[in-house]
């Protein structure tokens, strides 16, 4: 089902994937960004993004965030995109660059248009659960123009190594099961972790929909010093390469989450994921995690793109 009014997707793949650099690292020691990787063979976690993205909106509507300096992983698995869909980031900035850089471009191009976020270094077992989400988070969107939602994972534990939300009840007269986010809790000791998994509280994944203006205006409350060197980049009918790289050069790394989301907590929304195996594969912890859940045999692990071959597959099962 693809939304009547097509919104557009913003794939977030700029990251540099150095904490799983010991499961991703070719024979020629340099590492492969895990969203150019592929988890069990097929296709790379960025490619599988792209699938979830194309069943949400056209091809034309999506656009990705990237560094320069990965070409050699891009630009072959982004090939079903326009060219002028690929966003190249001049260097790493951190997400909120990464975010904001695509959501000037959305309102260059539409000024009224609507985007959702979608980090490419995630696994989903069952991808049509946070879909289904997504789409109703397009529609709390249009019921609630001023407030960004957020989709918020529903965990299978106290995890302590991801961010929580922490949220109240829907609105008076909100017809979809959009609520109030009422905080963020990073990282939590692991006894709170528990706590808030018993009350109710979800992993925060990133995910969000949200009119680019919105988006935009929420992020020039928060992180002003990042909209005011980005701004002069979507003045032109095109974007310029030397801006571009001015602006980039100008700014220091900024988190979303951290700098925006965090203390913007009271301007957004969250709708409720249902259990999805969703992980960030953040750790090789959670990438063998994933792996056992599936039922991988001992050995299987990362395996970065064949282009970069002969490569080292990685033994994720063994990992801790």
């Amino acid at each position: 089902m693809v939304l009547d009014r097509a919104p557009w997707v913003v794939v977030l793949a700029g990251g540099a994937g150095e904490r799983l650099g010991s499961l991703t690292r070719g024979v020629d020691g340099v590492v492969v960004p895990k969203q150019f990787c592929s988890l069990r063979g097929g296709p790379s976690l960025l490619e599988q993004t792209l699938e979830r993205a194309f069943a949400v909106t056209a091809r034309d509507r999506v656009l990705a965030v990237v560094t320069a300096g990965h070409e050699v992983w891009f630009e072959e698995q982004l090939a079903p995109l326009p060219h002028e869909n690929v966003l190249v980031q001049p260097q790493p900035r951190g997400t909120a660059p990464a975010v904001l850089l695509a959501v000037g471009e959305v309102q260059r191009r539409d000024p009224r248009g609507r985007l959702a976020l979608m980090p490419s270094d995630h696994w989903f077992d069952a991808p049509e659960v946070a879909l289904t989400a997504l789409r109703k988070a397009f529609y709390g969107v249009d019921e609630r123009h001023d407030r960004p939602v957020l989709l918020g994972i529903s965990p299978d534990g106290p995890e302590s190594q991801y961010g929580w939300i922490v949220s109240g009840d829907p609105a008076h007269g909100d017809t979809l099961p959009v609520r109030p986010v009422l905080r963020f809790v990073e990282k939590p000791p692991r006894d709170v972790a528990a706590a808030l998994w018993r009350d109710g509280a979800v992993w925060n994944s990133l995910l969000c929909a949200a009119h680019a203006a919105s988006l935009w205006q929420l992020c020039e409350r928060h992180v002003p010093a990042v909209t005011a060197a980005l701004a002069p980049c979507f003045v032109a009918a095109e974007r310029c390469a030397t801006t571009l790289a001015a602006a980039y050069r100008s700014m220091s790394t900024v988190d979303f989450s951290h700098a925006l989301l965090q203390p913007g907590a009271a301007e957004l929304g969250v709708v409720v994921v249902p259990a999805c195996g969703w992980t960030d594969l953040g750790t090789p912890a959670r990438v063998a995690e994933c792996l056992h859940r599936q039922g991988a045999t001992n050995g299987a692990g990362f395996r970065p793109p064949e282009r970069r071959a002969p490569v080292v597959l990685a033994h994720a099962l063994a990992v801790g």
